[in-house]
């Protein structure tokens, strides 16, 4: 948990879309405890055939959560001098579509 904390700052806010289509948290959530305490409870209920990629949306540094070839949960990350101040979760399948057609460039 330390871990974590470490890289949030104190006054961060983690905001949740689920579209009122799938589970997500109603309210922000505000403050580098809570968000870790929040961000430890989803890590202990992984998804079968969780597959985790890194990724760039709306020009921010995001991580991709998807379960069986399905694009499950999209957290976008906002820093600003060396900690998180927000973290944005979206697993709304409407938005989710747009992440599924995103293409990986490469050299």
């Amino acid at each position: 948990m330390q871990a974590l904390m470490d890289v949030l700052a104190p006054g961060a806010v983690l905001l949740s879309d689920g579209g009122g289509k799938v589970s997500a948290a109603r309210r922000p959530v505000v403050g580098a405890e809570n968000i870790a305490r929040f961000l430890l409870g989803l890590a202990g209920k992984p998804l079968p055939d969780m597959r985790v990629e890194p990724a760039f949306l709306n020009a921010m540094p995001a991580i991709v959560i998807s379960s069986g070839g399905r694009a499950d949960l999209a957290v976008v990350i906002e820093a600003d001098g060396g900690h998180v101040t927000g973290l944005y979760l979206v697993r709304n399948p409407d938005k989710l579509g747009a992440v599924a057609s995103v293409r990986h460039l490469g050299r």
